[in-house]
């Protein structure tokens, strides 16, 4: 299978998870601050979960999964403790539907990279499967070195002025003005 690297506005859009153990919630904790309608198909949850219930930040239906659960879900995050129920899960899910089995990645169709957020900077890093914690090393180096630069005042004080140019500029001065914006930008 190949992956292809896809930004995506999650506001309003549904995920749905199945399972409320520590991977559901590390999985969850990802997608909090991105306004997605987070919904978790469990029995049981972590305290950490029914916290994140009890403030209304997400959903939780306290009960066996059915495939019917995941009928209106964008996105179908299967992870249960149980790896024959994730593959259920997976064939349950509609072709359009993004999906992620935990306990075996080629069922699914979408992968969760290490991500590294910033105000104006997000880095996602993956090796296709073969070794999470090698994505997360890489993610962890790269944010050491973004910090040790402050990029992240650097991409803000480039966004001001960029808007700076969109709105003044004429456009066949715009992408000139913006080429010269960024020309002294380097990661050492």
């Amino acid at each position: 299978m190949t992956y292809h690297p896809l930004m995506i506005n999650w506001q309003h859009k549904k995920i749905t998870v199945i399972g409320g153990g520590s991977v559901a919630e590390r999985k969850i904790k990802s997608y909090l601050k991105t306004g997605a309608i987070i919904t978790i198909i469990s029995p049981v949850i972590t305290p950490n979960l029914y916290q994140l219930v009890q403030e209304k930040e997400i959903s939780w239906l306290e009960k066996t999964y059915e495939p019917t659960d995941t009928e209106d879900a964008l996105y179908i995050i299967a992870a249960t403790n149980n790896a024959a129920l994730n593959e259920e899960i997976m064939k349950s899910c509609e072709p359009h539907q993004l999906t992620l089995n935990v306990s075996n990645h080629r069922s699914s169709n979408t992968m969760m990279p290490a991500i590294m957020k910033q105000e104006n900077l997000q880095i996602a890093v993956s090796t296709n499967g073969a070794s999470p914690i090698v994505a997360q090393k890489v993610r962890n180096q790269i944010k050491q070195l973004i910090e040790a630069q402050q990029l992240e005042y650097n991409i803000a004080r480039i966004a001001k002025k960029r808007r700076e140019i969109i709105d003044e500029e004429l456009n066949e001065q715009k992408q000139q003005q913006l080429q010269l914006l960024t020309s002294d930008f380097i990661l050492e």
